[in-house]
């Protein structure tokens, strides 16, 4: 609507942050006083079978006797880890400038049991800053499950204890989702209580974990990320996952390369001279 405020960035690893709902109108029910932050556990449901917990973000802010603002700024902390984002927002129309805000962002994912720190402020910095933070609760515990890693075979066995049947599969840990295989790998896979099933995987990498789920909608999961600090993780299937794209130019004088990599990677680049054999 006309002087909504939106969504106008965030870091690379939370590009998939979702847009603001913003208005202009306090909503029946829903008003806060200004200045006002407040924060709230709720869920976001990628897919239909995949939610996590999220904070919820509502803010109210009276612009008038704050001068000229050109954006907010929402910073993330999730304090125990190193894991930081923000957004902005900003006016569309100008005009709209002393009224009333109320807006909405669902929402900032995060693990259950982690506390998130959130701070804003203005930009150009107005003298306004507002700080909350918020416990989200721990969710029982997933299905129990377990696993034998099988190199030679390149699979793993998962195995179900006595009860429900569970839904497993492999995938590549992300900033936000276990991402599935490719195929031809099984994308997900029924397997009955007292039951084992093998899962093949294409690369041994850092960032492969086994997801395990009850059938009904909205399963608390179960997810094992076994080989992070397991050294054969790391070597040469690592790099044999990885695609190189070169876009330098001959009549260039540097280099131009983009790593496309399965796991999360920070990778850092040299360069050197090879010796004529």
């Amino acid at each position: 609507g006309p002087g909504c405020l939106y969504l106008l960035s965030s870091p690379p690893a939370d590009s998939a942050l979702p847009r603001p709902r913003c208005h202009q109108k306090e909503q029946a029910g829903a008003a806060l006083p200004p200045p006002a932050l407040a924060l709230s556990t709720a869920r976001l449901c990628q897919a239909p079978h995949h939610c996590q917990p999220c904070v919820r973000v509502r803010l109210a802010l009276h612009t008038a006797g704050l001068g000229s603002i050109c954006r907010l700024q929402l910073d993330f902390l999730v304090l125990g880890t190193n894991r930081a984002s923000w957004l902005q927002v900003w006016r569309r129309h100008p005009e709209a400038a002393g009224a009333l805000w109320q807006v909405q962002f669902d929402c900032f994912p995060v693990e259950s049991g982690r506390r998130v720190l959130v701070s804003l402020r203005t930009i150009p910095d107005r003298g306004l800053s507002l700080n909350r933070s918020h416990l989200v609760p721990a969710e029982p515990a997933g299905p129990e499950l377990r696993y034998a890693w099988h190199p030679e075979a390149r699979a793993i066995e998962v195995s179900v204890p006595e009860g429900p049947a569970l839904t497993v599969r492999l995938c590549h840990q992300l900033a936000l989702e276990c991402e599935e295989l490719s195929t031809p790998f099984p994308r997900q896979a029924l397997v009955s209580g007292g039951r084992s099933l093998v899962l093949p995987y294409e690369f041994l990498l850092p960032c492969l974990c086994i997801e395990a789920s009850y059938l009904h909608r909205d399963s608390l999961r179960t997810k094992l990320c076994p080989f992070q600090a397991q050294p054969a993780a790391y070597g040469s299937e690592l790099w044999a996952s990885m695609q190189f794209h070169d876009y330098s130019a001959s009549s260039e004088a540097n280099m131009v390369m983009v790593l496309s990599a399965r796991c999360p990677l920070h990778p850092t680049a040299t360069l050197c001279w090879k010796e004529s054999d």
